[in-house]
């Protein structure tokens, strides 16, 4: 037997506003609520009184088409950074000065293609968020369309499409594609 990653299965999210959070997911998105638990848990202590730790209240457990998840976990004494994402050029109302990428950068969510994307962007904006227009980087080589928007809680998130319908990708030069002169050492590995 051969044991090989199949996919995604979950990113969790920390919010204080689960009900935004999750009317985002769910109503907005369209994301399927798979299970849900309301129980203080993991608590963590920020000295000798536990009371005055960090606690989760409830996790909400929303499932994608995939089967994959967003873990939506309710900490209400959270203080959220603000994120500001490696490439904030994307993203609408960022300060460009500024940027603090973290370890985690964004949450992108995939769409079979740009009528998809279109979609999901008018659905945004008629929800009152702030979206980007669609971000086509076309060319050679060919890559990903995008649309760039925020969480309730103010996460950078994408939703995109390899659009493999798309005609043009009969014409990309498939060569063109690993385009690091000095590839890291484990490139060679594999």
């Amino acid at each position: 037997m051969t044991s090989a990653i199949t996919g995604f299965n979950h990113v969790l999210l920390v919010t204080r506003k689960m009900n935004e959070t999750v009317d985002f997911f769910v109503n907005v998105l369209g994301l399927k609520v798979k299970g849900t638990t309301r129980r203080t848990m993991n608590v963590y202590p920020a000295g000798d009184d536990a009371a005055d730790g960090v606690a989760v209240e409830r996790l909400y457990f929303l499932q994608l088409p995939d089967n994959s998840m967003v873990v939506v976990a309710e900490v209400p004494t959270v203080e959220t950074p603000e994120v500001i994402p490696c490439l904030p050029a994307y993203w609408p109302e960022i300060d460009y000065r500024d940027p603090k990428p973290g370890k985690i950068d964004h949450l992108a969510l995939n769409v079979d293609s740009r009528a998809d994307l279109v979609h999901f962007r008018d659905r945004l904006r008629d929800h009152g968020y702030e979206v980007s227009e669609i971000n086509e980087r076309m060319g050679d080589p060919k890559f990903v369309k995008s649309i760039y928007f925020h969480s309730p809680d103010g996460f950078p998130m994408e939703i995109c499409t390899w659009d493999f319908g798309d005609p043009e990708w009969e014409t990309a030069e498939k060569a063109n594609y690993l385009r690091d002169p000095d590839p890291v050492p484990a490139l060679s590995k594999g």
